[in-house]
């Protein structure tokens, strides 16, 4: 009923029983009702897929896929259901694999395009089922393969379409699902994850348990085969004992429990190098199973990855090995092999003799890496640039030359001096 307020106080309990006339009451009374929410249903024993797109695609072909056709192509065995009248549909992204190349969406049918960036931890990118929201990749030149998209259900009952919101509760009477879902796009002619195209350098990655999910193997199998397309030339066998025979190198991965998020992240480095050259012949990668998670919901794992995996073929851990490594400890540690000091010189145009290596951030991070202040963000420096691309520069690529290892230098990323 209505209440004039000419009499009580509010927040108090009165009786009502005289109603209308010179009363502060209403004759009439009404109802209200609290509509509760339920979350969306996943099924995710679908397959859904994206638009399949030719290597080398240009912007202007690269339509992308609605994602209304990405929702109808989880039927029959998969889709999303949700039992609340007139219910929306829509997907809320929570991680994709953007180490070859870059996920963009668009919410007017293709006119303009966003880029999912990589420095979205814990963040949820909104997008609707409607007439003119699409996702597309933007793959790397010559990139052939496989890359996954992986998603919940959202109901559109909260949040706005094309926005990024904090990742928070699943299920129960949210906008989002319990259940996620990993959709795959092919670029080109095959979905072997852009091996390395001719190269005769096998990288192996062995997971030695089960911490590591199906979508995060992938992320270490897709940095093997890019590191595949840097060095193409065989290197020597080698036995080493609990292994056999080993043609290249052998990586040992897993996801342990080591301290929570935010703490130590893991190791990643040669176990056993080869007698004489140096070059590893296996190798281990461990990283903190909460810090993966975190990781990979921001899209950053790929990049990390990559990254650890160049210091277990040797970035940074056989120098000094070689005696690529001056000055180690000091203000101005140095490499000095020249294929990489020819590369600096050219990006940079300096005719210093040798390439600027970390002098800051201590154990694992100095000695280790290219300096952060002059390589910005170039993949093989100490410290990851969220928010946008890490780029494996010529640089890098001639320093694994310096180390060895046969190079093919064009199958580097584009990558120019970031400091003027």
């Amino acid at each position: 009923m209505a209440w004039d307020q000419t009499t009580g106080t509010n927040g108090t309990k009165t009786n009502v029983t005289t109603r209308g006339g010179t009363t502060p009451y209403s004759i009439n009374t009404d109802s209200a009702f609290l509509i509760i929410n339920t979350a969306p249903v996943l099924d995710a024993d679908g397959d859904p897929t994206l638009d399949s797109i030719p290597t080398n695609v240009s912007s202007s072909s690269n339509t992308g896929t609605l994602v209304s056709e990405l929702i109808v192509s989880m039927s029959p065995e998969g889709g999303i259901t949700d039992v609340d009248p007139g219910a929306k549909k829509g997907i809320a992204v929570t991680s994709a694999s953007q180490l070859n190349g870059r996920w963009q969406y668009s919410t007017d049918d293709g006119s303009t395009w966003t880029e999912f960036g990589t420095g979205n931890i814990n963040k949820w990118l909104l997008l609707a089922s409607d007439d003119s929201t699409r996702v597309r990749f933007t793959p790397k030149t010559g990139f052939e393969g496989s890359v996954r998209l992986n998603f919940i259900a959202w109901d559109q009952t909260t949040g706005t379409n094309g926005t990024f919101v904090d990742a928070g509760p699943r299920g129960g009477s949210s906008a989002f699902s319990i259940a996620t879902e990993t959709a795959y796009i092919t670029v080109g002619g095959g979905g072997g994850g852009g091996g390395g195209g001719g190269s005769e350098f096998d990288i192996v990655v062995q997971f030695t348990d089960d911490t590591l999910s199906a979508a995060a193997q992938a992320i270490f199998q897709a940095a093997a085969d890019r590191w595949e397309e840097i060095i193409i030339g065989d290197i020597p066998d080698v036995t080493v004992d609990g292994f056999g025979l080993i043609d290249d190198l052998v990586i040992q991965a897993s996801a342990p429990t080591i301290d929570g998020p935010g703490g130590v992240l893991g190791q990643a480095g040669p176990t056993n190098v080869r007698t004489g050259s140096f070059l590893p012949s296996t190798g281990v990668m461990e990283f903190d199973s909460a810090d993966v998670a975190d990781l990979i919901a921001a899209g950053q794992f790929d990049e990390v990855i990559l990254h650890e995996m160049g210091h277990v073929l040797g970035i940074g851990t056989i120098w000094e090995d070689l005696g690529l490594l001056t000055g180690a400890g000091s203000e101005d540690p140095r490499f000095t092999g020249a294929g990489a000091t020819l590369e600096y010189q050219s990006i940079f145009s300096v005719t210093e003799t040798s390439v600027p290596v970390e002098n800051t951030g201590g154990p694992g991070t100095a000695d280790g890496h290219w300096r952060e202040s002059i390589f910005d963000n170039e993949l093989m420096t100490g410290f990851l640039n969220p928010g946008g691309a890490n780029p494996l520069s010529r640089v890098t690529a001639a320093s694994m030359a310096d180390m060895g290892y046969v190079v093919n230098l064009n199958a580097s990323d584009v990558y120019t001096d970031p400091t003027p």
